[in-house]
């Protein structure tokens, strides 16, 4: 009888025991889950602001050189991307406005992630835009003889345009 008795606290206990195991590999599972996205998503915003704060110098670099010299300002926007550590490649739009009074220009990079390299795929898309108005342009807001920057958040780009989002507020310059 006492052997019987014996026999069914040892099964309880090893049914406890695996419950318990059981329970530990799953937080581990979900707090190690957690973290990593946790860093995917830091990641991805540190991407999202130095490429944004890229797109502003060259922005304001192109925008120095207007209305007179559209040609130097995409030049110069290139230049100043690729001095601060962005390959040139990944401008994927850069010009004066048809009126010669503001430069834009779109930046295209990818940030490498963990939690979806598991899903296949490895890096995130991150674009950022940014517009500088010139010089004593004549519009609402600005006033002569000051550039004036205004910075977008992330856009989604289609192949054919580029479409800023509302504009961030705390991200409005003015340079003397």
């Amino acid at each position: 009888m006492i052997n019987q008795t014996n026999n069914a606290r040892t099964r309880s206990s090893v049914k406890v025991h695996r419950a318990i195991m059981i329970l530990a590999i799953l937080a581990m599972l979900v707090s190690t889950s957690s973290l990593t996205l946790s860093r995917d998503f830091l990641i991805r915003y540190q991407t999202h602001a130095q490429l944004q704060a890229v797109a502003d110098s060259a922005a304001a670099a192109g925008a120095a050189c207007l209305p007179a010299q559209p040609v130097r300002a995409i030049r110069d926007a290139t230049l100043t991307v690729e001095r601060n550590g962005v390959r040139g490649s990944e401008i994927i739009y850069a010009a004066a406005a048809p009126d010669r009074m503001s430069f834009k220009i779109a930046l295209r990079s990818s940030a490498p992630v963990i939690l979806l390299g598991l899903l296949g795929r490895s890096n995130v898309s991150v674009t950022v835009v940014a517009t500088m108005v010139a010089a004593g342009a004549a519009r609402p807001g600005v006033e002569g003889g000051r550039l004036t920057a205004i910075s977008y958040d992330a856009a989604p780009l289609s192949a054919a345009e580029v479409r800023p989002v509302r504009p961030t507020l705390n991200r409005i310059a003015v340079f003397q």
